[in-house]
């Protein structure tokens, strides 16, 4: 094998490793029956047909209602996100220390790594501190132009990821790397499908609710 195949899907988005999407679905789902503060239905919007099936599987799992579905983004993605990156990075500098002549290939991935990681992180801190409280509040004015300003933020994101999806396919497959090129590989497509159904929840589903 001399080159590696990124993001061929291993296996349906709903069983990825870490809290089940139904199980946080299901658990929303009771929220919603139980809760005492009614909320008005809203029409499904355009955007909720997506060409990809794992991003129609996310939208259709995901509550309805504004504040579970804050609470399921927080639980299901942000927290996977963390452990995902931090996972990725130290496969990445022990691929990279056994690597030889392969290290400034794995010294570019793990500088987008270490990008998307800062990013994402000041992204989901915003989001758990001020955004979702507003959106659940609905008492801020300028909740449109944070959310116009996160929308932005996405779109680099999902730059940076296409960054490194096409270092990962191009890439050799070091020799010296053994099991740790296979999960870095594997380990890279979950962390994509988690990352891109996230945005897509929220450009897609939540914030149009508020603009």
């Amino acid at each position: 094998m001399t080159r590696s195949v990124l993001f061929k899907k291993l296996r349906p988005f709903s069983q990825r490793a870490g809290t089940p999407l139904r199980l946080v679905a299901a658990e929303g789902a009771a929220e919603r029956v139980t809760s005492p503060r009614a909320e008005p239905s809203l029409p499904r919007p355009s955007a909720y047909v997506v060409p990809h099936p794992h991003l129609a599987q996310a939208v259709e799992d995901a509550p309805r209602l504004t504040k579970p579905l804050t609470c399921y983004i927080r639980q299901r993605f942000h927290d996977s996100h963390r452990s995902d990156l931090a996972e990725l990075i130290r496969l990445c500098l022990q691929i990279a220390a056994r690597s030889g002549d392969d290290g400034q290939t794995f010294a570019r991935i793990l500088a987008v790594l270490t990008v998307i990681n800062m990013q994402l992180a000041a992204r989901m801190e915003e989001d758990e501190t001020f955004l979702f409280p507003m959106m659940v509040s609905a008492a801020c004015p300028k909740l449109t132009l944070l959310i116009r300003r996160s929308m932005t933020e996405h779109r680099a994101l999902r730059d940076r990821l296409e960054e490194l999806r096409n270092l990962i396919q191009h890439a050799d497959a070091p020799t010296a790397a053994g099991p740790d090129w296979r999960a870095l590989c594997v380990g890279a497509q979950d962390f994509a499908d988690d990352l891109v159904a996230h945005l897509h929840l929220k450009d897609a589903v939540l914030f149009p609710r508020f603009l």
